[in-house]
């Protein structure tokens, strides 16, 4: 079944003729709880592309993180989540 987070972060609007700036998150799914730890150590770095790509997939185009992504939390379902495979 896997490990499902759901990581956020601080993320500005590129097509906005405004500055907007907002916390959004998007859900991952990890193999286990251990390779979701693994990837705090880089600071989720690797996972920024996975973040963007799913908000610019997901009705936020123009979206993009902007500052370090966090896990906030366990969940128990998500919308096709991004599938991490590198941990």
């Amino acid at each position: 079944m896997g490990y499902l987070v759901e990581m956020c972060a601080m993320c500005i609007n590129y097509n906005s003729e405004y500055y907007e700036e907002k916390c959004l998150s998007v859900p991952f799914l990890f193999s286990s709880e251990k390779s979701c730890e693994s990837s705090s150590g880089d600071g989720h770095d690797t996972l920024y592309e996975g973040f963007n790509d799913w908000l610019q997939d997901h009705g936020k185009e123009g979206w993009f993180a902007d500052d370090s992504l966090e896990c906030c939390g366990k969940i128990k379902e998500a919308v096709d989540p991004v599938v991490v495979t590198n941990y």
